[in-house]
């Protein structure tokens, strides 16, 4: 650590001339409208110090600094120099008045014709030759919309715009800011392009503004302009469509025939693939005004097929005295309609000791074999087959060594995906800009370990509408059978006694009456910089169903003291869960420059049961906490519920979750290798009252009951993959007793944070 800090005094290494820029800041007058300003003004000053590492020192000056310490060379020095260094910045006055022009363009560019910007250049309290370029900045009036008038030659085109300007993003009295103009040009250019203006382009608009209209206010003019020689636009209308497919493997006989279906003409050219599909994808119709909504739509549609490598659309105008037509070729070549894939995978899992009441990370060697066949039933659906195989050495006390893979688990999966919401055509056919789709999926596990044997069937299906930022699903009922037996006559003599076991290991069935949820993501917008990502499972509703069915016909209830069955449905003789559920997972991606990310993130979850399992929700379905994507200074499953801990304690799940999480990463060297230092805080708790002291969630109490752990990381960034390894040691331990759950009160020397860290090794980000 002395070494890190020496780096405040590397002017020792080496000499070089001039002031050195250690800090720009930024002084707005207006305190009140710093914060909606500051970052981006000072994202436009030219010159850089570059971010502290944890706010302390300049890890790549430093670096520069031992490489270039004397005239020696080495291949070392040069490492430090050139790969992780970066040279001091001197202050160049030049460039601190380019960053001034920026900085009044900005806020030009938000309304602020008129601000003042001043600036000194100050030493640091350490060393004369350090230097803070402060910049003073006046706003004064910010400028509002007084006036908009269209002009425009065309009057077709001057009554559409003129009619829209309810729908216009400039709005009057609200503050001048020029994103306003770009996104008013694109509304304009969408608004006449689906009217069928075809040729007209963004080119042909612009704006005049005028600041003297008024005081603080200004005059806006939108001008449309007409084609050369004063041409006014035509509107077109659709006349023919051509749709041709080019097979991925061209057979011996190709079917040159013309088809002529569904309002377009199309080639197959042996593809198999069944017009109807293609008519559906299309929403070009012959005879139809032009609208740009309705390509857009065609290309994405035949694009989320997933059939075709290329899509070309190509456009030909026809121009007569009566009419202005265009014709559409279509052309659409194919994709493999096989595709195989073996991947070999080195595994790491979770796994509860059930026996001795611990918790181990276990590894191991899995391959999956996975067989896509594209347009199966030559309506565009693609099938996929998946078989995974997976052996794992599962460790702990009492556990035999031999064999050394002493855990299996075999598993075949089918699904079908069809490019379309099946049943709801009408409805589909009116989302715009979206891929909708519906799966239809099955699976069957078979899992053996050192404790038990399970086996587990699944069928269900599932509605997907995905846009570019955010995807929605609806999954109706789905259908879970899960078979378990011991294979360790310990476990199953204790089962008798234990609430807990019973359950996990009962022959259960579990029918979803409907699950939805979204997902939203936009860091494809966010152009390499700060983004949110929002998971929510809604709504997860299961039993309700088959209870109304048993309570319409009457069925009898059961009791059955040997399977912890008491006054309770049964569904072919088989005990059947009843919950609700949701599940939300916020992160925000806080982007500090190219080099230096922060990570927040929050998880909540509750589930309720009642019904026809008052006390327990299926254990496939319960929360857990702890391990590398969680609480990483604790065992997985190792946390909870509440407070309550006994040596004996099997149940370590709970029906509400809460987990927060801070990570700070950071560049070491050429995005191959990152850092990370992080904090992640949470548990677990029991939504029932039962005899377990201190395992309810209590609003009043919870936050005392949190576990909270500190590490560090560092990551292997192959773009592909992301190899991870952390360390964390606990700092508050809610499985200890009253007044000893500040561990870290106890951290007297290295030794204990030896003694007491915990090392995750991962794929990807932990979150």
């Amino acid at each position: 650590m002395a070494s890190l800090f020496s780096a405040c005094n590397i002017s020792r290494f080496h000499k070089r001339e001039g002031p050195k820029l250690v800090k720009n800041k930024i002084e707005i007058f207006e305190k009140s409208k710093s914060r909606f300003y500051e970052s981006d003004l000072e994202s436009q000053t030219k010159q850089k110090p570059g971010v502290k590492f944890l706010g302390l020192v300049r890890l790549n000056v430093f670096f520069y600094r031992i490489g270039d310490a004397s005239k020696s060379d080495s291949k070392l020095k040069r490492i430090f120099r050139d790969d992780l260094g970066r040279v001091p910045v001197i202050i160049d006055s030049t460039m601190i008045n380019v960053s001034v022009r920026a900085m009044k363009n900005y806020l030009k560019s938000q309304g602020y014709y008129y601000a003042q910007i001043n600036y000194t250049v100050t030493d640091t309290k350490l060393l004369k030759e350090r230097k803070i370029v402060t910049y003073f900045i006046k706003l004064n009036t910010q400028y509002k919309y007084g006036k908009l008038h269209v002009n425009c030659p065309d009057k077709n085109i001057y009554n559409i715009v003129n009619a829209s300007l309810d729908e216009s993003f400039i709005k009057l009295g609200h503050s001048f800011k020029r994103e306003d103009l770009l996104n008013e040009q694109n509304r304009i250019l969408n608004l006449l392009r689906n009217k069928g203006f075809y040729t007209f382009s963004k080119e042909f608009i612009d704006f005049k503004t005028d600041t003297n209209y008024s005081n603080a206010y200004i005059a806006l003019e939108i001008n449309i302009k007409n084609q050369e020689d004063l041409k006014p636009f035509k509107i077109y209308f659709i006349r023919n469509i051509t749709v041709e497919v080019e097979p991925s493997i061209k057979p011996l006989n190709i079917n040159h025939d013309t088809i002529f279906t569904k309002g377009f003409k199309y080639l197959e050219n042996g593809s198999k693939i069944h017009p109807n599909i293609l008519a559906k994808m299309n929403f070009l119709t012959t005879g139809d005004l032009f609208q740009q909504n309705n390509l857009i739509k065609t290309y994405g549609r035949l694009n989320d097929l997933q059939l075709f490598k290329l899509i070309t659309i190509t456009p030909t105008i026809i121009e007569n005295d009566s009419q202005n037509l265009i014709d559409f070729y279509i052309e659409l070549k194919q994709q493999k309609k096989y595709d195989v894939s073996i991947e070999p995978q080195a595994i790491t899992s979770d796994q509860a000791n059930l026996i001795n009441v611990n918790s181990y990370r276990n590894y191991g060697l899995a391959a999956v074999l996975q067989l896509t066949d594209r347009n199966i039933f030559h309506n565009g659906e693609i099938l996929q087959l998946r078989f995974r195989s997976s052996f794992e050495a599962q460790s702990g006390d009492s556990i035999p060594v031999i064999p050394f893979f002493n855990s299996n688990e075999q598993s075949f999966s089918a699904s079908v995906t069809i490019p379309q919401l099946l049943f709801f055509n009408k409805i589909d056919r009116k989302i715009n800009n979206a891929n909708t789709k519906t799966i239809v999926n099955s699976s069957i596990i078979y899992e053996k370990n050192v404790q038990y044997e399970r086996r587990v069937f699944t069928i269900g299906s599932s509605y997907q509408i995905n846009r570019k930022l955010i995807s929605y699903y609806v999954a109706f009922p789905e259908i879970s059978f899960v078979k378990t037996s011991f294979t360790n006559s310990e476990l199953e003599t204790r089962s008798k006694t234990d609430i807990f076991l019973q359950n996990v290991f009962a022959n259960n069935l579990i029918i979803n009456d409907i699950r939805l949820g979204f997902t939203y993501n936009n860091q494809l917008n966010s152009k390499g910089k700060s983004y949110i990502f929002l998971r929510w499972d809604a709504l997860e509703l299961a039993g309700n169903l088959v209870s109304a069915l048993n309570i319409l016909l009457d069925a009898p209830k059961i009791t059955d003291s040997t399977r912890n069955i008491k006054n309770q449905y049964e569904l072919f003789g088989l005990n059947y869960f009843q919950y609700v559920k949701s599940f939300v997972d916020f992160r925000y991606n806080h982007w500090l420059d190219p080099n230096n990310t922060v990570v927040y993130r929050i998880a909540f979850g509750y589930a309720l049961p009642y019904g026809n399992s008052p006390n327990y929700i299926p254990f496939e379905k319960r929360f857990f906490t702890g391990g590398a994507n969680s609480l990483r200074a604790f065992r997985p499953r190792s946390i909870g519920p509440g407070v309550y801990y006994s040596t004996n304690q099997i149940d370590k799940s709970g029906d509400i979750k809460l987990e927060l999480n801070m990570e700070y990463r950071f560049n070491i060297y050429k995005k191959l290798f990152e850092g990370a230092v992080f904090t992640d805080v949470g548990n677990v708790w029991a939504v029932r009252q039962d005899s377990r002291e201190g395992a309810n969630f209590n609003i009043s109490n919870f936050y005392n009951e949190l576990a909270v752990g500190s590490g560090i990381g560092i990551r292997l960034n192959l773009s592909i993959f992301i190899f991870r390894l952390d360390g964390a040691f606990p700092i508050h331990d809610p499985a200890k007793p009253d007044g000893s759950r500040w561990v870290i009160k106890n951290a007297n020397d290295y030794n204990w944070y030896w003694n007491n860290s915990i090392f995750n090794f991962g794929i990807g980000y932990p979150f």
